[in-house]
């Protein structure tokens, strides 16, 4: 029943490897909790100093809107199936093998209880309700990262009557479908969901803020959005005044949202004019991203560097106490072509050991490049 268009190979890869995603409602639930708390040998802070995590202003929001897009882009995107076998051809069977026993996790959304109950209730939709709904060109569109981003904002930042006039091809597949009723009955089953994301996300905050060494509270509200159905969707942030939006797909883990933030955090420091001059000088790096095809998810040189940074400050908070799966997410992510991962990890282990704010360090991690090593590890990991 499903002829669904295909996504960008590359990009599936890119948004799996970057998290890892679990299974937790009230079918089945796992009763497992991650460990938020910083597992690096950090210099000894007192502790009125530290951030105070039950200050923080944090809400998580599912709605019919949100329920009705996701909907729509679990139905008008790839099976499962066709993700993991593309997984595989483009990994290798090796890697893929390793990691399967390195992180599970990443697989048991796949075989998610409720998910699945949802799927088989949306493969009982009318056949010509499906056909429409795969045939119609603004619906393929609707797959896009950057429009999903925007139905996403908008999903959650006007009301449902808004919503439906503003997207009319959304509104007919909500009545046609019968969405409504889908929605109720597993209502409760995402309150669930949403309930453990509420008691561990301020902890998870807390755990970057540590490590950033960021002494007051995060003082804007952080609105947390998921797009449940869809696999496709990695993560995206967007601020108001008073205001940080998170959205992400199933995250029970919480790296999406760990990833997220952090780039709140950093990237006003990275995009400084003394810091941008400071990274700016090793952009030849690009060329050889470009020359091998490496340049598909993130394609200008900024995007590289910030990445990069976010993604080894996440990792050295998540997998510092375990060098196996450490290394093999730096491989993974430089094949991606995140170049400066494994720099800019090396450079976290010696900030750790340091009496210093990360906003201090960071000039450091981006005048320290050695952009002749750099490119002698590139050739001789990807000949």
């Amino acid at each position: 029943m499903k002829g669904r268009k295909f996504i960008t190979a590359f990009l599936l890869i890119v948004i799996l490897l970057f998290s890892n995603i679990s299974c937790s409602h009230k079918i089945t639930i796992e009763k497992e909790k991650p460990d938020v708390s910083l597992k690096t040998t950090q210099i000894e802070r007192k502790e009125t100093e530290k951030p105070d995590a039950s200050s923080l202003k944090f809400s998580t929001l599912y709605n019919e809107n949100l329920f009705t897009i996701s909907c729509i882009f679990y139905l008008t995107g790839p099976d499962d199936e066709e993700i993991l076998s593309d997984w595989e051809n483009q990994l290798g069977k090796e890697v893929m093998k390793e990691l399967k026993k390195n992180f599970p996790e990443d697989f048991k959304y796949f075989n998610n209880p409720l998910r699945k109950k949802i799927k088989e209730d949306l493969n009982k939709i009318d056949l010509k309700i499906f056909e429409k709904i795969t045939s119609e060109s603004k619906f393929r569109k609707y797959n896009s990262f950057s429009v999903k981003l925007g139905l996403m904002e908008d999903a959650i930042k006007i009301s449902k009557d808004e919503f439906f006039n503003k997207y009319e091809l959304i509104r007919e597949f909500y009545e046609e479908a019968e969405i409504h009723d889908l929605y109720l009955k597993y209502e409760d089953d995402f309150e669930e969901i949403l309930e453990e994301y509420k008691k561990t996300f301020p902890e998870v905050i807390k755990s970057i803020r540590d490590y950033l060494r960021l002494e007051e509270p995060e003082e804007n509200e952080i609105i947390y959005a998921m797009n449940f159905l869809d696999i496709n969707f990695g993560g995206y942030y967007s601020r108001s005044p008073d205001k940080i939006y998170i959205y992400s797909k199933f995250d029970l883990y919480y790296t999406v949202l760990a990833h997220e933030y952090i780039h709140t955090v950093t990237e006003p420091l990275l995009f400084t004019y003394e810091n941008y001059k400071l990274f700016n000088k090793y952009k030849e790096l690009m060329q050889l991203l470009r020359d091998k095809g490496m340049d598909r998810a993130y394609n200008t040189w900024t995007m590289i560097v910030d990445n990069s940074l976010t993604q080894s400050i996440a990792f050295r908070i998540l997998f510092s106490d375990d060098e196996k799966k450490l290394n093999y997410k730096i491989r993974v992510n430089e094949k991606v072509g995140l170049i400066l991962v494994k720099h800019f990890n090396e450079k976290l282990k010696e900030y750790e050991k340091k009496d210093i704010k990360f906003e201090d360090f960071l000039p450091e991690m981006l005048s320290t490049i050695d952009i002749e090593k750099e490119k002698e590890e590139f050739i001789r990991d990807n000949k």
